[in-house]
């Protein structure tokens, strides 16, 4: 058995789920998932999240609270968490907690297995990607997804992705993440110019005044706020369908230019994806991706 705790957004949730199934097929595991925080906040983070994984086509099963307690009684000591950051080596093989951001292919592990972390590198499921990708389809779409979908397709597109938001609104977030200044936008746009030529802007975000009054747009640009609340995940299944991406420093789109299929895609990423630009994101953004 491999449990999985699932934390933050949809983008992380992507990426947990992702070292799951790499780690399922790699050991031919039955796959489960802690929801114990969904629902809740965390004490560094603005926003409670909820479960979304059951809205694309996953292998995704909850385990419940009594079964992960009986076969993981020392997941939720956050003490000896904290202090087994520091002495990974020593951590019971049963467990896999995630030291920072940094790719590190996993130890020798047993089973049954806990596995605690963010896990922002596509290189842990790289290998498995063609035999998992269609899982991160949604279900189902509505018509006004068809619609915008539709004018996607008929036009050179870029889905550009403003993320505020908690990164703006709660201090401890805002302090970690920063957000992407106007002139980030504005050069990713110029960038753009100068390796595709023309093309047409969609915009997403969950702050579209803000986008609307502070960045200045050359190209014909649609706004995109049809999708709000428990819909949102079909603005992330939008952007993928546009021909190229500018992200922000934002798992939700990183997995919308990610899961773009064209293989002349041109993707903008910001250079610091955190406000401390100390830490280490070279396993996160793919080296054929442009950083500014």
């Amino acid at each position: 058995m491999i449990a999985v705790k699932l934390q933050g957004g949809l983008g992380n949730q992507f990426f947990q789920y992702a070292v799951g199934r790499a780690l399922q097929l790699e050991s031919q595991q039955e796959l489960f998932f802690d929801l114990s925080e969904m629902g809740t906040k965390a004490p560094n983070a603005g926003t409670s999240r909820s479960f979304e994984l059951s809205l694309f086509k996953m292998k995704a099963e909850a385990l419940s609270p009594e079964k992960i307690e009986t076969a993981f009684p020392r997941r939720n000591n956050s003490l000896s968490r904290q202090w087994n950051r520091l002495i990974q080596g020593k951590l019971p093989t049963h467990y896999w907690l995630e030291k920072d951001f940094t790719y590190r292919p996993p130890r020798p592990l047993s089973f049954p297995l806990y596995v605690e972390g963010y896990f922002q590198s596509y290189r842990y499921f790289e290998s498995v990607w063609p035999q998992i990708k269609e899982e991160f389809q949604p279900r189902q779409t509505n018509d006004n997804f068809k619609k915008w979908s539709e004018q996607i397709s008929k036009k050179t597109s870029v889905s550009l992705h403003v993320r505020r938001g908690d990164y703006v609104s709660h201090s401890l977030t805002e302090s970690f993440h920063g957000t992407c200044s106007p002139s980030y936008y504005s050069a990713a746009l110029e960038t753009l110019r100068e390796k595709i030529g023309s093309f047409e802007v969609f915009v997403f975000s969950d702050d579209l005044r803000w986008a609307q009054e502070q960045i200045v747009f050359k190209e014909p640009v649609h706004f995109i706020g049809d999708f709000q609340g428990s819909q949102s995940y079909l603005d992330l299944c939008l952007m993928q369908k546009c021909e190229h991406q500018i992200i922000a420093n934002s798992t939700f789109s990183w997995w919308g230019a990610w899961l773009n299929s064209n293989p002349a895609k041109q993707v903008i990423a910001p250079k610091n994806w955190f406000k401390n630009p100390q830490i280490r994101t070279s396993d996160l953004v793919p080296s054929d991706w442009t950083r500014i």
